[in-house]
C-alpha cells in the first residue's frame, strides 16, 4: 500500500535515493500546463493512474485545480461590468442634464405706435328709421326737438361819469291861516345853501302839508345832500316860518355814473343767453324717457340772440332776446362704442399688433341735426396705441427653435415697431436656441 502511494502526479514512482525536484520549478511547470492545456485534458494527463489506484487519490487534486482556475476570472468579469455600467450612467446623466438646462430668453423691445380714428355716424329717430335710411347707414335712437324763446337783462361792465342834477322829494308844510300857492321852479334852499326848484306847481290849504318833488338848480355832486330842512327864499320872513319843506331822505343823482356797452358785453350776454335757453330746453325735455343703455346729448339749433343796444351806447342796462330750437339725441352707447373700437382696430399697422385704448370711452359730440327728418349726425373720436401681440404666431417660441442669435434677431426686427431684440442662451457656450419650444421664453417690453 505504501509503495502504491509513493507515486508522483505524472505517474512515475518516487525514488527514495533521487533528489526531490525543486518546489518552485514544479509549480512553474504546473502553471505552464494549466495555461496551454484545457482543464479536462490537464486533469487527464496529470492523473493518468492505473486502474488499481484508490478513488480517494483520484478526486482530491481535481477539486484543487478547478478552484484555483475559475474564481479570479469571475471577479474580473463583474468588475468590468460594474465599470461599464457606471460609465454609461454618467454619459446618459450628462446628456440629460445638457438638454434639460438648455434655455433661450428672447426680449423684444417695442415702440408703441399712436393710432386714432375720427368719423361720423347717423342717429335716426326710431319712429322714422326704417323709412329714412338703410340699416347699414344709421343707428336707431331718439331725436326730439323743442322750440322756445327768452329775454334776459344785462348790465355793461364799463361805466363813465355822467354829472346830473340831484333830485328827491320834500314834504312842504303850510301852517298859516291862508292858502299858499307854489308855482313850478319855486326855490327851496337847503340848510347848507344848496338851491333846489319845485318841479310842478301846487297849492297848499291852511294847516296842511304835501309831498312835492324838487331838483337841484345846478348839476353835479354838490346836489347830493343829506336829509334836512328847506326854506322858501321868495316868501317874507313871517311866511317862511309858516311855509317850509322837510326831506326825509337824501338827494341823489348829482354825481352819477352811466354804463357804456362794449362788443365784449354783447358777446358775453349772447353766450349766456344761449346757455340759459339750452337749460330751459333741457328742463322741457326731461319728460322724454331715455331708453336703457343710451347716452344723451343736448344742443341748440338755429339759435338767435339779439341785443337791444349797439356797442358804444351809454345805458345802465340792456336786453338780449333769444330764440331757437333745442335738440335731444339719445344714442345706443354700447353699439356706438363698439363701432369706434372697430374703426381704430382697423388702423393697426400690422397683423402682429393689437390696440390698447388710451381712454375707457370715445369722445362723442353732436355735429348736425335735421329737425324735419329727425336725423342727427354724431362726431366720434377714438385714440389708442398699437403694441405687439405676444399671441401672434410670429412671436411664438416654436418659431425660434434651433435658430441662431442672428436669425432670431433678423426675424423679429423685420416687424414694424420693434426697437431692439436681446437674445440670451443658457448654457452660454451654445450658439442655437433649444429644439424644444418649452425651453424658449419670449418677453415683450415697452421701450423708453
Amino acid at each position: 500500500m505504501s509503495d502504491e502511494l509513493d507515486m508522483d502526479i505524472d505517474g512515475a514512482s518516487f525514488d527514495d535515493d533521487a533528489a526531490p525536484a525543486p518546489r518552485r520549478q514544479t509549480r512553474k511547470r504546473v502553471t505552464q500546463k494549466r495555461r496551454s492545456t484545457p482543464v479536462r485534458r490537464r486533469a487527464a494527463q496529470s492523473y493518468d493512474l492505473s486502474e488499481n489506484e484508490p478513488t480517494l487519490i483520484h478526486h482530491r487534486p481535481r477539486i484543487s485545480i478547478d478552484a484555483a482556475t475559475h474564481i479570479p476570472r469571475k471577479v474580473n468579469l463583474y468588475r468590468r461590468l460594474a465599470i461599464g455600467f457606471f460609465s454609461a450612467t454618467v454619459v446618459v446623466v450628462g446628456i440629460i442634464a445638457f438638454f434639460t438646462f438648455q434655455k433661450a430668453t428672447i426680449v423684444v423691445h417695442q415702440n408703441a405706435i399712436p393710432v386714432a380714428a375720427s368719423f361720423s355716424l347717423n342717429i335716426v329717430d326710431a319712429s322714422v328709421a326704417t323709412s329714412s335710411a338703410s340699416e347699414s347707414d344709421f343707428f336707431s335712437g331718439t331725436v326730439v326737438t323743442v322750440t322756445t324763446s327768452t329775454q334776459s337783462i344785462y348790465k355793461p361792465v364799463t361805466t363813465v361819469d355822467k354829472p346830473g342834477k340831484a333830485h328827491g322829494a320834500i314834504t312842504v308844510y303850510n301852517n298859516g291861516s291862508t292858502p299858499q300857492s307854489l308855482v313850478a321852479t319855486t326855490r327851496f334852499l337847503s340848510e347848507g345853501g344848496v338851491l333846489f326848484r319845485l318841479i310842478k306847481s301846487a297849492v297848499l290849504a291852511p294847516h296842511t302839508s304835501d309831498s312835492l318833488n324838487v331838483v337841484a338848480d345846478q348839476p353835479g355832486a354838490a346836489g347830493d345832500i343829506a336829509a334836512g330842512k328847506f326854506t322858501i327864499p321868495g316868501l317874507n320872513a313871517g311866511q317862511q316860518k309858516n311855509v317850509y319843506g322837510v326831506s326825509a331822505s337824501a338827494m341823489s343823482g348829482g354825481g352819477s355814473k352811466v354804463g357804456v356797452v362794449t362788443q365784449a358785453d354783447i358777446d358775453k350776454a349772447q353766450e349766456d343767453a344761449r346757455k340759459s335757453l339750452l337749460e330751459i330746453g333741457q328742463r322741457i325735455l326731461t319728460s322724454v324717457v331715455v331708453p336703457p343703455g343710451n347716452d344723451v346729448l343736448y344742443t341748440t339749433v338755429n339759435i338767435k340772440a339779439e341785443s337791444t343796444v349797439k356797442a358804444g351806447e351809454q345805458v345802465s342796462e340792456f336786453t338780449i332776446k333769444t330764440s331757437g330750437t333745442m335738440a335731444y339725441v339719445a344714442y345706443p352707447k354700447t353699439a356706438i362704442y363698439a363701432a369706434a373700437d372697430r374703426e381704430v382696430q382697423g388702423k393697426a399697422p400690422t397683423t402682429y399688433h393689437k390696440i390698447m385704448f388710451l381712454n375707457e370711452a370715445p369722445t362723442v359730440s353732436l355735429q348736425t341735426i335735421d329737425v324735419a327728418k329727425k336725423i342727427a349726425t354724431l362726431q366720434i373720436y377714438r385714440e389708442g396705441s398699437a403694441v405687439l401681440d405676444a399671441r401672434v404666431g410670429a412671436l411664438q417660441p416654436s418659431m425660434f427653435m434651433g435658430q441662431t442669435r442672428t436669425q432670431i434677431t433678423d426675424q423679429i426686427k423685420s416687424i414694424k415697431g420693434v426697437a431692439g431684440v436681446d437674445v440670451t442662451f443658457m448654457p452660454p457656450w451654445i450658439d442655437r436656441a433649444p429644439g424644444v419650444s418649452s425651453r424658449i421664453n419670449v418677453e415683450i417690453e415697452q421701450s423708453n
